[in-house]
C-alpha cells in the first residue's frame, strides 16, 4: 500500500547537505512536491533540519532547500559495502528554483506544493510511548490536522512506538 502524500519521480542529482556548519556529498534519488530522498552517508536524527544545495545547471539556478529528516535508512554493517543509507526529507523551506527542479522531473506545478502549504499547518505536541520500556519522548512538530501530527511523529520516531497524547499549539 502506497503511503506517500504525493507520487515521486526518481531522480539522479547530485546536491550538498548542509549539517550543523558541515558539508556532506549526496545524490538525490526521488523527489515529489513535498519530499525528497538523499543518498549519503550523512547522519542527522529524525526531525533535525538540513540545507540542500544543488548547484547551478544549464538554464537552473542553484537551488537551496531546507528540510527536515522524517525518516533515517541506515544500513547494516553486513550491507555497508553495498552502498550508503540515506534520508527522507520533508521540505520545509525551498526558493524559487526548486520549481524548476520539479519541472525537469516532470511535474506540472511549477512552485512546491510545501510553500502554499505552510500557512494550513499547525503546531503539534506528540507523546509518544515505546512499545517495550515503557520510555516515552515528545515531539513538536507543524502539521494539517491531528492524524497528520500521529502521523510524522511515528515517522520521525521510527518503529517501536506508539502515540499515547496528541496535544495542539
Amino acid at each position: 500500500m502506497e503511503k506517500r502524500r504525493r507520487p515521486r519521480q526518481q531522480r539522479r542529482l547530485s546536491c550538498e547537505l548542509r549539517i550543523d556548519g558541515k558539508r556532506h556529498t549526496g545524490i538525490l534519488r526521488d523527489v515529489s512536491e513535498v519530499g525528497l530522498y538523499v543518498q549519503t552517508r550523512a547522519k542527522v536524527a529524525p526531525g533535525g533540519e538540513l540545507e540542500l544545495v544543488f548547484a547551478p545547471e544549464r538554464e537552473r539556478p542553484e537551488v537551496r532547500v531546507v528540510a527536515r529528516v522524517a525518516r533515517l535508512d541506515r544500513l547494516t554493517a553486513h550491507f555497508a559495502t553495498s552502498g550508503t543509507g540515506g534520508l527522507g526529507l520533508e521540505v520545509i523551506e525551498a526558493g524559487s528554483g526548486l520549481g524548476a527542479l520539479l519541472a525537469g522531473a516532470g511535474f506540472a506545478t511549477a512552485a512546491p506544493a510545501p510553500v502554499g502549504e505552510a500557512a494550513s499547518l499547525h503546531p503539534f505536541r506528540v507523546k509518544l510511548t515505546a512499545l517495550s520500556g515503557g520510555r516515552t519522548q515528545t515531539i513538536a512538530l507543524r502539521a494539517p490536522s491531528v492524524q497528520g501530527a500521529r502521523s510524522r511523529a511515528l515517522t520521525r520516531a521510527g518503529a517501536g512506538w506508539k502515540v499515547s497524547e496528541v496535544c495542539e499549539g
